[in-house]
């Protein structure tokens, strides 16, 4: 099997900004890293519960060093589970800084979450500025609406045409856009283009967008099956 050199020097490239950002955390005592084990759950998610519910279960695809999601929501229980390609080496600079998580990401490739896990077995299932670094995103989509109950949902955050924007350096391969007037997301590169409509036909989605002072657009996506 050829090694895919670019992949490669793409992973180190995001393991030295990651190396990086703990350099600046330290200088601060972790400040950051120790507000995100007390936040509450994000509205946006608590909305997405099955009402009355008093514990669920989130997975956070492609999390890096610490999931972002928040770790309570009053009267629930939640199991918060976080995977990405670099755990091992994010779990190493943890130790080394002797910082304490509510929450250690665990090995997993977005390609193959229905290995990981059981179908059908999450609430929700998270992604956060991840999606754009898959070899394969048509992929990793697919296996994340395999693994959400029923009644569950996924939620995306990404932002606008990532690949784009960086001139698709380090692991910026796919960009996500969505288009208000024909209310479709469009995920594509330089040689592949999809509608999201047609990936993952038996859901049905809606997205919104946010504007964040000096970082950019982002993109919300919702997938729910359809009823």
């Amino acid at each position: 099997m050829a090694i895919d050199m670019t992949k490669i020097e793409a992973f180190a490239s995001e393991l030295a900004f990651w190396k990086s950002m703990f350099r600046i955390w330290w200088e601060t005592g972790f400040e950051k890293v120790r507000q995100m084990q007390t936040m509450s759950l994000q509205n946006e998610l608590a909305r997405r519960l099955p009402d009355g519910c008093t514990s669920a279960r989130i997975l956070d695809v492609g999390a890096g060093p610490f999931t972002t999601l928040g770790k309570h929501l009053d009267g629930v229980s939640l199991h918060i589970e976080a995977v990405d390609p670099l755990a091992v080496e994010y779990n190493e600079l943890i130790n080394q800084y002797g910082i304490q998580t509510t929450v250690r990401t665990k090995p997993g490739d977005g390609h193959e979450l229905t290995g990981l896990y059981a179908k059908e077995s999450f609430d929700i299932v998270y992604s956060r500025n991840a999606l754009d670094h898959c070899d394969d995103p048509i992929q990793v989509l697919r296996q994340m609406v395999q693994l959400i109950k029923p009644n569950g949902a996924v939620y995306i955050i990404t932002r606008r045409c990532a690949g784009e924007n960086n001139n698709y350096s380090g692991l910026h391969r796919w960009n996500f856009d969505g288009c208000r007037f024909c209310r479709t997301i469009s995920i594509f590169n330089r040689t592949e283009y999809h509608r999201l409509e047609f990936v993952i036909p038996n859901y049905m989605y809606y997205f919104f967008e946010e504007y964040v002072n000096n970082d950019g657009d982002w993109l919300h996506i919702v997938i729910e099956r359809k009823k």
